[in-house]
């Protein structure tokens, strides 16, 4: 019953009457702390039992791992062994989960050889504790291998393998291993589908996704809030929001996690319209909004650029005591920042108790969109200083705004620190920031040259740099020669045929343009709504 209260009164009566806390007594005491989440209280108890028995440092060690504190788990397994005392089932299993929580796959293996010295192999309790620590750590084959030692299999032994599967680099062997369930007959259960969709969700393999739902459909599990909200999630990021938004609708009960999963997902798909929508429904039906919510819907208004719902959601923020909070207040100066009003994002971002790598790289990033290189430079200056280390994101940021200033030696260093000094791994991204530093200050000799040495013919993100580029300084040659990579690379894009008219129409070239919208007909390419000329 988890009544704290009542086992105080039983433990303070035991104390009033001199009762001596036997064996059996004090493992009912621990028991009684552990499942009421007071560790330091049943260290107390503990330390009170007279040569305690295996089930009392079983229940102890449990107790520790269970709450985050697998480290002081391990040493207390250490003193167990002193006493010469031969560990259960029960006890193995927890050192296993404490191994997975520690994420040290030497101390895993070191516990995985006491399993087999104490005769535990075959036990299902242990084994899959063994599977899911292989499974995290991303050893799939000794995962398998844990699985396949199994002499007896449920449907729990199935969704731990799946449950390591689509939390670890592995996710691809998620479907491979959800066929092999239905195919030896087993049947899944509300854990499985959630393991499985999840896997489908970081894969983006939204057609084998629609198989599963449609066993979910049959094993009457789609009014299950819990299946329907990770469904949505799935569907959203694979940019199926109509079938997203077909399993909200049908859902009876929803819940904040369910709200916040499609608004999250209309954000992914830039439909910010959709997502205040949501929100204001949400509201509607009584459900209160948490902060991955509110950072979710602003992030939705900062890709439509819709700043009256952005500044309706601040004020709620603020009423809602949730504006300071770390999620919420990045999202907000990404939203002023998009809707450009910068001053505003710089007003909150100064304004913040604590800031982080995501707020120093939303601000630098904010300041080089809007042109203002010299302050992006700074912040990234008082970042360092603040002891903040960067990654990817903020170098994009940093050589934006270098591209902006025309600086191309500052570049330069910029672009060599980031895998000499932070051991960061360079990116196509960064890439096209240090081709768009060349092209914008003119150097196109050091384009080329910068695009053999790193070997960059075959990205459309690069030629798209240096083709827009062209057309800013009415280079023809060039502009000729990254447009036709580009009909290559990407034919059926209309914005590069475009481009390259217009680089002959500022020439005077006229024939050429014209044959450059013949192509266009001779392709069936039409020019979508939105891209100029």
């Amino acid at each position: 019953m988890e009544n704290l209260g009542g086992g105080q009164a039983v433990h303070a009566l035991l104390i009033k009457i001199g009762c001596e806390l036997d064996k059996i007594l004090g493992s009912c005491l621990l028991n009684v702390y552990s499942k009421c989440e007071l560790a330091d209280d049943a260290l107390k108890v503990f330390g009170r039992i007279k040569n305690p028995k295996i089930v009392a440092w079983s229940t102890m060690i449990s107790c520790l791992d269970q709450q985050g504190r697998s480290l002081e788990a391990a040493e207390m397994f250490c003193q167990m062994r002193h006493t010469n005392l031969r560990p259960n089932q029960f006890t193995l299993a927890s050192m296993v989960t404490a191994a997975t929580n520690l994420g040290d796959w030497h101390y895993g293996e070191s516990i995985h050889a006491c399993v087999f010295k104490y005769g535990f192999e075959s036990d299902n309790y242990v084994s899959n504790a063994l599977v899911t620590m292989y499974m995290k750590v991303g050893s799939v084959q000794k995962g398998w291998h844990a699985f396949n030692q199994m002499p007896v299999r449920d449907t729990a032994s199935w969704n731990f393998l799946l449950c390591g599967i689509y939390d670890s680099e592995n996710c691809d062997h998620g479907p491979n291993v959800f066929r092999e369930m239905l195919a030896q007959g087993f049947k899944p259960d509300t854990y499985t589908y959630i393991s499985i969709l999840r896997c489908c969700s970081s894969l983006l393999t939204v057609c084998f996704a629609k198989q599963v739902h449609t066993h979910i459909i049959k094993s009457g599990l789609n009014a299950n809030r819990f299946v329907a909200t990770v469904l949505i999630g799935m569907y959203s990021k694979g940019r199926s929001l109509d079938d997203a938004d077909v399993i909200l609708n049908e859902l009876i009960e929803r819940d904040l996690f369910t709200w916040t999963a499609h608004i999250s997902g209309c954000a992914q798909t830039n439909q910010g319209e959709k997502a205040v929508k949501s929100f204001n429904q949400m509201q509607r039906q009584g459900v209160k909004p948490n902060n991955f919510t509110f950072s979710s819907c602003l992030s939705a208004c900062s890709s439509s650029a819709i700043l009256e719902s952005g500044q309706q959601l601040h004020s709620l923020a603020l009423k809602s005591g949730l504006s300071n909070d770390t999620y919420v207040s990045c999202a907000l100066v990404a939203m002023y920042a998009q809707c450009r009003c910068i001053e505003d994002a710089e007003k909150i971002f100064k304004g913040l108790d604590s800031r982080n790598r995501v707020s120093w790289n939303t601000i630098i990033c904010g300041y080089s969109q809007h042109g203002q290189g010299k302050k992006a430079l700074e912040a990234f200056q008082i970042m360092l200083d603040e002891g903040v280390p960067p990654d990817e994101v903020t170098f994009i940021g940093v050589l934006s705004a270098c591209s902006h200033m025309g600086l191309i030696d500052q570049g330069k260093m910029h672009f060599n620190s980031l895998s000499k000094d932070y051991g960061l791994t360079l990116s196509i991204e960064h890439c096209a920031c240090m081709v768009n530093i060349f092209s914008r200050a003119g150097k196109f000799n050091e384009v080329e040259r910068f695009i053999g040495e790193w070997k960059l013919t075959q990205s459309p993100l690069i030629w798209e740099t240096v083709l827009w580029a062209c057309k800013m300084h009415g280079n023809v040659e060039i502009g000729e020669r990254a447009a036709q990579k580009l009909f290559e690379l990407e034919p059926e894009m209309d914005f590069n045929y475009i481009l390259l008219s217009h680089i002959y129409a500022a020439n005077g070239q006229w024939d050429d343009v014209a044959r450059v919208r013949a192509l266009m007909r001779s392709r069936k390419i039409t020019k979508h709504q939105g891209v100029a000329g």
